[in-house]
């Protein structure tokens, strides 16, 4: 399952509110079941749409869904499971809510270790769907916030001269401005100046910011291998 974002400020990924365009996408053959919840969510300004089948899922599916996707376990031709399966495996990062009967507990399980966000038992009392839903829009929006700052960072570091990658290394070792001029050979003045650019090319307010959001958007083998290119 995908980690959540950590808290922060400055440029850290952080949101108050789902996207402005973020939808349900909510597949289950009884349409008893379908209307219902389909009713609820556009009852509380959720944007949802309904489909019968996986089939119709996947043929109305735009390349890049903004939102989450509700997935009945048992329908005919493809479960939800399976719908579940085919997303991953074409690289889809919709947060999947699972709903599931009494007795599908084993197939809960697996969805979960597959990166289910979450599985609803029916009958589901309107009050927890609506919050896991919300939690799952939350999350993929959090996870388009991250992924835009990778993006950023990215570009950033590919501008970066070998210079300024040797006091990044340094400034995210905890090594102040006399230490990383005196470990390069150089003047305290030429660090300051360096240090202004790393943070002008990888749009970071300071220090502490841009490391917190190295460290969310890479993790910790992004600091071995920035370690590695500095020797």
């Amino acid at each position: 399952m995908p980690a959540q974002p950590p808290p922060g400020d400055g440029h850290t990924p952080q949101t108050k509110s789902v996207a402005a365009d973020a939808i349900v996408y909510l597949v289950d053959d009884d349409s008893d079941q379908r209307e219902a919840l389909g009713l609820l969510l556009s009852s509380v300004s959720i944007p949802v749409q309904t489909f019968a089948s996986a089939a119709d899922f996947l043929n109305a599916l735009p390349n890049d869904p903004v939102g989450c996707a509700v997935l009945d376990v048992r329908m005919p031709g493809m479960s939800g499971i399976e719908l579940q399966k085919r997303l991953i495996a074409a690289g889809s990062r919709l947060p999947i809510i699972i709903l599931t009967a009494f007795g599908e507990v084993p197939m809960v399980v697996d969805a979960l270790r597959d990166g289910a966000f979450d599985f609803l038992t029916k009958p589901v009392s309107p009050q927890k769907v609506v919050a896991r839903i919300n939690a799952a829009l939350q999350l993929d929006t959090d996870q388009r916030v991250i992924l835009e700052r990778q993006r950023c960072l990215e570009t950033g570091l590919n501008l970066l001269t070998p210079r300024e990658r040797d006091v990044l290394h340094l400034l995210m070792a905890g090594q102040h401005t006399k230490q990383i001029a005196a470990n390069l050979g150089v003047g305290t003045t030429t660090i300051d100046y360096h240090r202004a650019n790393v943070l002008e090319k990888m749009n970071s307010e300071n220090v502490t910011v841009l490391v917190r959001d190295l460290a969310t958007a890479f993790g910790s083998e992004f600091f071995a291998a920035l370690a590695v290119g500095t020797h």
